[in-house]
């Protein structure tokens, strides 16, 4: 098993896919292959299914694109009216022509990309095992830099921010940024933005004076009352599509006061449903560490477990450990993982495996200083100028790998409710000082 695989298998195919021609998905097995996944077989083949579109066994071209008029470029005219086709298991905008077996999937980052060809494989790879007609899966991206991707999210962050404009003017305001779940924020004062027609991320909007959670400690309630901030949550994207959103509000918003970011994570010293407080995070994408003072490993206040727990899945139903002063690796994907890197990574005390928190710390990094950091650097990022706080909650490890494939137990809801308490109770406190 080779550590060096991986980087192989991902130049060949992110080197073809830059022609804008298709790509036969055969020719892409090889170098899986020889990668080693952490998953394979049965595992694999649920992983991926639960990951595509349904439609996927009808498929016979993927092509990939971030907007409709990138598609339109190419000759592929009013993909929004062709059949939705979302997965189950993955938040991304999907449609399908059955007469041409043509699955058009909305990319938001380089992380969609490598999510997309990786699921493809191996769900090709197995399914031709099994079935008397095999696949012959074809992929193309249509557009895939930089430029294309910013451009997206401008125009979604655009498209919030004239949605709100008659309640709140977001460039003039102050902002606690969330990444987190759905129904983080669901509240009568609440405004929810649904997501765009190419890019499946929900937003959520609330004022901090009217925070009214009875979980909630408020001290100075006229004071909080008082408050001009605003919480914008999201919903926890894709790999490196948390650095493109994030930019894109630190850009332009007056001022951040927090970035906060709750995220589901694989573990490799605890069990499902415990909560990891990092304080170092290695990013595959910039091979860069980054060093900084996450709130949460000295404020993470206690719930009364005396307390009967009205659901399994409530705050109060938590029952794991709270791990603080761990370290992270954020990795490219589950498909380009193998144990050699996993055992790598356990042998240089890195206990969290996770996709978002680098990405975020890079445009963080972008907002604290002002001369560009290089790659495979050490980045101090404790002059930040906001609050940071990053939880991880164990969805599974690399030794359940069956945890992947099957949704979340209610040990890890629970702790990922724990941690959207957390998180406000952070914006309460700092808001009340």
């Amino acid at each position: 098993m080779d550590i060096d695989a991986i980087e192989l298998h991902l130049r060949s195919y992110r080197s073809a896919l830059k022609s804008n021609l298709e790509v036969a998905i055969s020719s892409l097995t090889h170098s899986f292959e020889r990668m080693q996944p952490i998953l394979s077989g049965a595992d694999a083949f649920k992983y991926a299914s639960l990951r595509l579109p349904e439609c996927i066994a009808q498929t016979k071209l993927v092509i990939l694109g971030q907007n409709p008029g990138v598609f339109e470029a190419a000759g592929f005219k009013d993909i929004p009216s062709w059949t939705p086709a979302p997965a189950p298991a993955r938040r991304r905008v999907s449609y399908f022509d059955p007469k041409t077996g043509t699955l058009a999937v909305f990319i938001a980052s380089i992380s969609d990309v490598d999510d997309i060809v990786n699921l493809l494989i191996a769900y090709q790879l197995e399914y031709n095992k099994t079935n008397s007609t095999p696949l012959d899966l074809h992929l193309r991206l249509l557009a895939g830099s930089w430029v294309d991707y910013t451009k997206n999210i401008q125009k979604w962050y655009k498209t919030i921010a004239q949605t709100v404009s008659d309640r709140f003017h977001l460039s003039r305001q102050q902002i606690y940024f969330v990444s987190g779940q759905n129904d983080f924020l669901k509240t009568p004062d609440t405004t929810s933005i649904p997501s765009s027609d190419f890019l499946d991320v929900n937003v959520q909007i609330l004022p901090v004076s009217k925070i009214s959670i009875p979980k909630l400690k408020i001290t100075h309630p006229k004071k909080l009352s008082q408050s001009t901030a605003l919480i914008f949550n999201i919903d926890y994207p894709l790999g490196f599509t948390a650095y493109h959103i994030l930019k894109e509000l630190l850009e332009n918003v007056t001022k951040i006061k927090g970035v906060y970011i709750l995220g589901k994570s694989a573990v490799l010293n605890s069990a499902i449903g415990d909560i990891q407080i990092p304080r170092v995070v290695f990013d595959e994408h910039t091979q860069n560490t980054y060093l900084f003072h996450n709130a949460f490993n000295s404020f993470f206040p206690c719930l009364d477990k005396t307390t009967p727990p009205p659901s399994p899945t409530s705050p109060c139903a938590f029952q794991g450990s709270v791990l603080t002063n761990q370290k992270a690796v954020s990795t490219l994907g589950t498909f380009l993982e193998n144990q050699a890197l996993i055992d790598k990574y356990s042998e240089s005390d890195f206990t969290i495996v996770e996709m978002e928190s680098g990405p975020y710390l890079q445009a963080i990094t972008e907002a604290t200083y002002s001369d560009p950091i290089p790659k495979n650097a050490i980045v101090d990022l404790n002059p930040a100028p906001f609050d940071i706080g990053i939880i991880n909650y164990t969805s599974d490890t690399p030794y359940t790998q069956a945890y992947l494939s099957t949704p979340l137990p209610n040990a890890s809801l629970a702790a990922a409710s724990l941690g959207s308490l957390t998180i406000l109770q952070r914006i309460i406190d700092l808001e009340e000082k």
